[in-house]
């Protein structure tokens, strides 16, 4: 059972911060486990994942850019512009980037 929002691992990808979560913590986030995030379920799972990363720096490396590249591509400031803009429609989109000059 989990709850609550999924802004704290928005936050670390943003940031570079590799993230090694639960299937469940990143649900509904559309991340890509070995790309994006490492998953697993079990703690011990997790755990060997944060250690073998930790000896991994190129992985380290690619993780980092791949889930800096998500949060920024799907959750940042222009996706979420974008968004809005399509959920005004074709109609509105004139008129909302010039009120937003």
């Amino acid at each position: 059972m989990g709850g609550g929002t999924r802004i704290k691992i928005l936050e670390a990808m943003a940031w570079g911060v590799p993230v090694i979560a639960t299937p469940l913590a990143v649900e509904g986030l559309g991340l890509i486990d070995s790309e994006e995030v490492l998953l697993s379920e079990s703690n011990e799972d997790l755990a060997r994942l944060a250690v073998e990363l930790c000896l991994d720096r190129v992985r380290m490396a690619s993780l980092r850019a791949r889930a800096y590249d998500g949060a920024w591509s799907r959750f940042g400031p222009e996706a979420i512009r974008d968004a809005v803009r399509q959920g005004l429609g074709d109609a509105d989109r004139g008129r909302f980037q010039a009120a937003s000059r």
